[in-house]
């Protein structure tokens, strides 16, 4: 049998991932240490609390890549920097911890290896 290896980088660029409460499928990037470090200080009030809003306005950009079942008037709406500011605003509490949190997956560094090691 093999051995699970952690990966030094992603080995997708991007990750499909259904949230189940809504159904609606995000395209979501990895978020590196350094941005999510950078982004976390930049956006944390002097007692080290991170402004969740301010933090998800300006990390959604990094980590949205794509989307399947969002839209408006029954048409599904692109991903772009005004759509997403409008979807931070409405699901900034409720949905975008759940991207946060995909985003920092370590799925994106070990899925293949574990599909290798099952076939094993």
């Amino acid at each position: 049998m093999k051995k699970i290896m952690l990966s030094l980088k992603p080995l997708q660029d991007t990750r499909w991932e259904k949230h189940e409460p809504t159904g609606v499928e995000f395209q979501i990037a990895p978020l590196f240490a350094t941005l999510d470090d950078e982004l976390s200080r930049k956006h944390s009030d002097i007692y080290g609390n991170v402004q969740s809003m301010a933090f998800a306005h300006e990390v959604a950009p990094h980590i949205i890549k794509g989307w399947r079942g969002v839209g408006e008037n029954g048409a599904e709406i692109p991903v772009n920097q005004e759509t997403l500011k409008r979807f931070v605003e409405t699901h900034g509490i409720t949905i975008m911890p759940w991207v946060l949190r995909r985003s920092r997956s370590l799925d994106f560094y070990r899925e293949q290896e574990i599909a290798a090691a099952k076939n094993d």
